[in-house]
């Protein structure tokens, strides 16, 4: 015997829902970002700028604090391999040979070149942690953290790059390349008059002792290294 028309249909079984889930959310598809860990609060300052600092001494360690492991190895890496390169160098080098290396007009210019690729490096690292896809986007009150957090970065990295440059200059002024050529070859091929003074006789008579003075002598013994060598 079939039902009557009027009666209730069967009731659908329940749908667990999380307690804080919004109605309709069932019917939302969308993967939900990755929970922060404990002890970062997404409203808290420190979900926002205790890894983005952590980033700025040393990118990737925020990443590492908030757990992203894969963006941790991407930025963490290039530096360990730039610090092992150098302690390498350091170790491998004899302090006179790596002066003489670090005066090197094109060895100061890959310095400033890793200057400048380091500072974009850690400006990507913290913004990656200011601008988390898990963190509500900054608002005003974060205008003022952000530039102070900007020139904390910038600031030191540019003078470096400052001190770098100028002991450039200043090498390129002392070890400056000498252009004219000395001697007697003629480029013309004519013959060079020989001068009188060459020939002269000297005098049989001694030249006079430098006369005694209470002033000090200081003798300074310079040392170069051939670049060639």
């Amino acid at each position: 015997m079939l039902p009557p028309d009027d009666a209730d249909p069967a009731p659908s079984p329940p749908i667990d829902l999380p307690p804080d889930a919004a109605p309709g959310a069932a019917a939302s598809a969308e993967p939900l970002p990755e929970p922060l860990p404990e002890g970062l609060n997404e409203r808290s300052w420190r979900a926002r700028y205790l890894p983005a600092v952590l980033s700025a001494i040393v990118p990737g360690l925020g990443q590492l604090v908030r757990r992203r492991w894969i963006l941790a190895a991407v930025f963490l890496l290039p530096v360990v391999a730039l610090a092992l390169f150098g302690l390498y160098v350091a170790a491998t080098t004899t302090p006179t040979e790596l002066i003489a290396e670090l005066v090197d007009p094109t060895v100061i210019w890959l310095i400033i070149g890793l200057q400048v690729a380091l500072l974009l490096w850690r400006l990507l690292a913290v913004g990656q942690n200011l601008f988390d896809r898990r963190l509500p986007r900054p608002g005003r009150r974060d205008v003022v953290p952000v530039v102070v957090l900007l020139v904390a970065v910038i600031a030191p990295q540019a003078y470096a790059g400052y001190v770098t440059n100028e002991a450039r200059l200043t090498a390129d002024t002392i070890f400056q390349q000498d252009t004219v050529t000395t001697g007697a070859w003629d480029p013309n091929g004519m013959a060079v008059p020989p001068d009188p003074s060459d020939f002269g006789t000297a005098s049989p008579e001694p030249s006079p002792s430098p006369s005694p003075s209470s002033t000090p002598r200081l003798s300074v013994l310079l040392i170069g290294v051939d670049a060639g060598s």
